[in-house]
């Protein structure tokens, strides 16, 4: 369930990670803010996310940047690459005009790539495709 019926979803360009969170509720049929809260649980310190942080945050009503084990506790709860949730934050508290190309290179592993906001399509088909055979050079040397 969203955050509240009456809360608009707040504007993606200015507040991303606030938007990622409400699309989130809207696009999981039957999961809350409760039950996303239980999941947002960083790995590094075993901290969790409470349900009113998580509600303001969807309603782009967070002042400040979040700590970083926040960020990891989201990312765990949302189902996010921890870089992607970054880069979020980074745009909506500082201003960042990157976005993030989430890239799979196989089973399971992805290559998050930050990009200029601004950058063309036919750009991001080559980014795309230079994080493929990076990541294929990495998987060889290992």
């Amino acid at each position: 369930m969203p955050p509240q019926t009456e809360t608009p979803r707040p504007d993606e360009s200015m507040l991303p990670l606030s938007a990622a969170v409400w699309d989130h509720l809207r696009e999981q049929a039957g999961d809350s803010l409760r039950s996303l809260a239980r999941r947002c649980v960083d790995p590094a310190t075993g901290m969790d996310l409470k349900r009113p942080w998580l509600a303001d945050l969807a309603a782009g009503d967070i002042g400040r940047a979040p700590e970083l084990w926040r960020l990891r506790a989201l990312a765990a709860g949302l189902g996010l690459p921890l870089g992607r949730v970054q880069l979020l934050a980074a745009r909506q508290w500082l201003g960042i005009d990157l976005e993030a190309l989430d890239v799979r290179v196989g089973e399971g592993d992805h290559v998050i790539v930050p990009v200029p906001a601004s950058l063309s399509e036919a750009g991001r088909a080559r980014v795309v495709k230079w994080a493929r055979r990076w990541a294929e050079d990495q998987a060889d040397e290992s």
